[in-house]
């Protein structure tokens, strides 16, 4: 597979039209070559065209283009052949991603350490003040991550590739970006549920047939999953104080990972706001687990990342937030990941409703900070419904 490569560094002021070249191999090559000179011949014309038409397809305009490759230029140049990221998830969910890109980079590393949100500022405010910096970009979701910005810790830094991207995936500062979103649904045991027999609406979740036969992910805690859906859910009116009652009295507590394989293993029938990356990899194991977009049990998490204001490596950095937002990055995110990319006409992951009139149908989840604004407000009230003990 071809990939970006810049042979002899001391050219590399010879433009960037001919540092950026692509070529494709296959579905999924792409590459930067050039810094020499150009070749000769004829036949120009329509080849220029068609190369041109294919970097645009497979990483974004020139802008973006220009970006990429002055930024992967002065990284390989300063030395910068690692970035550390410094994320809300295991590592082992990302690792496709990253291979990915190094793939793309040769040369490049990135170096993923798992970091909870609730110990992430934490850790960057001890390197500040051991001044020994480690992490160079910050992933976290939509639920942190303002929180983060507001405190200072990210530069201002917009990538050109993430021209079109809508305001809600961003913040006003330009500090913190959201390429794309974690992806919830309902998912169900194939063997036990028959699709049309799903509930369609969340006070059909409280109904008795389904009593102790459902998990779902526990609010206030350090996985915001169902925070983000109760706050959608809450603001468009579906739930209120009573059905969140019902709905603790009705179900059972489990993780992201374990909600899924609970349901694959056919011990619980249903799993709402379930992890379609988990249900993917069940599904390739041969388990018996399927996935619905229903409205009200699915929800969609922003994940977005700020490059660390005083980064050991901030070319990389900016180098790797740029590409999740190129089409390349934006399909690995769908394909490796499994994830909802935020760029307009992103691929969709398998499973995830491809139309617009479907997707039209769920619920939308408020800009980010709006989000947070509502989380803060109905933290105490979640906290007394789903902290006490069951009703026996």
């Amino acid at each position: 597979m071809k990939r970006f490569f810049i042979p002899g560094l001391a050219h590399a002021d010879a433009g960037r039209r001919r540092l950026l070249r692509a070529g494709l191999a296959g579905a999924a090559g792409w590459a930067l070559a050039g810094c020499g000179a150009e070749g000769g011949g004829g036949g120009a014309g329509q080849g220029a065209k068609t190369s041109e038409a294919a970097e645009a397809t497979l990483f974004g305009n020139a802008a973006t283009r220009d970006e990429l490759a002055g930024l992967y230029r002065e990284a390989l140049q300063g030395g910068q052949r690692t970035v550390v990221v410094y994320g809300a998830a295991v590592d082992a969910e990302w690792e496709p991603l990253w291979l990915a890109f190094q793939a793309d980079f040769p040369g490049l590393r990135v170096i993923y350490m798992h970091v909870s949100p609730t110990q992430v500022m934490s850790r960057i405010d001890a390197e500040r003040q051991a001044g020994n910096r480690m992490g160079d970009l910050l992933m976290q979701p939509v639920n942190v991550l303002p929180l983060i910005a507001r405190r200072g810790y990210f530069e201002p830094w917009r990538p050109a590739s993430a021209e079109g991207l809508a305001d809600e995936y961003r913040d006003e500062a330009d500090r913190a970006h959201y390429p794309f979103s974690k992806v919830f649904g309902l998912a169900y045991n194939s063997q036990q549920v028959e699709a049309d027999a799903l509930p369609q609406r969340f006070d059909e979740l409280l109904a008795p047939a389904w009593q102790g036969r459902f998990s779902y992910i526990k609010p206030v805690t350090a996985v915001g999953t169902t925070d983000v859906a109760f706050a959608t859910l809450l603001r468009d009116g579906v739930v209120d104080r009573p059905r969140l009652q019902a709905l603790h009295r009705a179900g059972l507590f489990t993780g992201p990972d374990a909600g899924v394989t609970y349901v694959s293993q056919g011990r619980l029938a249903l799993n709402p706001w379930g992890y379609l990356a988990v249900v993917v990899r069940q599904r390739a194991l041969g388990a018996p687990v399927a996935i619905r977009f229903v409205p009200d049990f699915s929800v969609n998490v922003p994940f977005g990342f700020g490059v660390v204001g005083g980064a050991p490596h901030p070319a990389s950095a900016r180098l790797l937030k740029s590409w999740l937002f190129s089409p390349r990055g934006q399909a690995a995110v769908a394909q490796q990941a499994y994830q909802l990319g935020t760029m307009p006409d992103a691929p969709p992951p398998p499973f995830y409703p491809g139309s617009a009139a479907e997707r039209g149908r769920l619920h939308r989840s408020p800009p980010p900070d709006a989000l947070v604004a509502d989380l803060e407000a109905q933290r105490g009230m979640l906290r007394d419904i789903f902290f006490r003990p069951k009703p026996t």
